[in-house]
């Protein structure tokens, strides 16, 4: 849709190298997800999107799925309201692996997505379809923090419409990560994590 930045070139490479090296990625993910070394996890969660190119401003809701430590599958949803130039949203999934560093994890991702671009008759030319297909990288970065509550903070790039975009949000996950000791609320307890991570 709109000029990217130099950045994106680098994506561009690795989608290369990732569609040329299919199989092989496909040995370590199922190879990855064999792994039992962690309990299964699901979180919940939500964001806040900016699109740099298009300028828009957006919001989207996940559902996070871990295998163990370092793979998950995340199915996603994201809309760009109508005050916005574009106005479209994503429904989709990427499979993410963390890099595990104390209470933060840093992670790579790769997905895709169904695209329903809802004004698109607004732009006269050959790409402006109703509906795309986007493929999607990026990397990101979550924090273990109190209550099963994780933070995140993440950049992507849209292979489709050559695109980058920040989503900042939290996940909420549901076991495994009440504290020890007395109850937060009357002042007790010890600091908990979740084990999603760590």
């Amino acid at each position: 849709m709109c000029k990217s930045p130099i950045f994106v070139v680098y994506f561009d490479i690795l989608y290369t190298m990732l569609k040329k090296h299919s199989i092989i990625l496909l040995f370590f993910l199922i190879l990855g997800l064999t792994d039992n070394s962690k309990a299964q996890t699901i979180g919940v969660g939500g964001s806040g999107i900016y699109n740099f190119q298009t300028e828009s401003f957006g919001y989207g809701a996940r559902l996070y799925y871990g295998f163990n430590s370092h793979w998950a599958i995340v199915p996603q949803w994201a809309h760009y309201p109508a005050f916005n130039k574009i106005n479209e949203y994503y429904l989709g999934a990427t499979v993410q692996y963390n890099f595990l560093f104390g209470r933060t994890s840093f992670y790579l991702l790769l997905g895709g997505a169904y695209n329903r671009w809802s004004n698109y008759k607004d732009y006269h030319n050959k790409l402006a379809q109703l509906n795309n297909f986007a493929e999607e990288g990026g990397i990101g970065a979550m924090f273990s923090w109190k209550y099963c509550l994780n933070p995140f903070a993440e950049i992507r790039y849209n292979l489709n419409w050559k695109e980058s975009n920040a989503q900042v949000g939290i996940l909420y996950f549901f076991k495994g990560c009440k504290s020890k000791g007395k109850s937060r609320r009357r002042g007790g307890g010890k600091s908990s994590y979740c084990p999603a991570y760590f």
